[in-house]
């Protein structure tokens, strides 16, 4: 597995949610202010924008056709997990 993706949470931009997103950015926080942590990671927020550009094209489409229902967001999110799910190139290890 490559580490392109990984930050570690004593990095201190790993602090930001806009880049480890809000739990890795709370959990390195708490870190800095002297909970101890068995170490840790997160994944760059920006993962998900590389690993999904595949499928890309598809999921927006999906989401643009998403109205005010929930019955619509939970339609197009289980056509989403299902092109994440039936993509391969997707699941590998990296």
């Amino acid at each position: 597995m490559t580490t392109e993706h990984i930050i570690e949470l004593d990095d201190p931009a790993a602090r930001e949610a806009s880049v480890a997103g809000e739990k890795a950015a709370a959990l390195a926080r708490l870190a800095q202010q002297g909970l101890l942590l068995s170490g840790g990671f997160g994944v760059y927020a920006e993962a998900s924008v590389d690993v999904t550009a595949p499928i890309a094209p598809q999921i927006e489409s999906l989401l643009a056709n998403i109205d005010q229902s929930v019955r619509a967001l939970d339609e197009a999110s289980g056509a989403i997990q299902k092109l994440i799910t039936g993509h391969p190139s997707l699941l590998q290890r990296r």
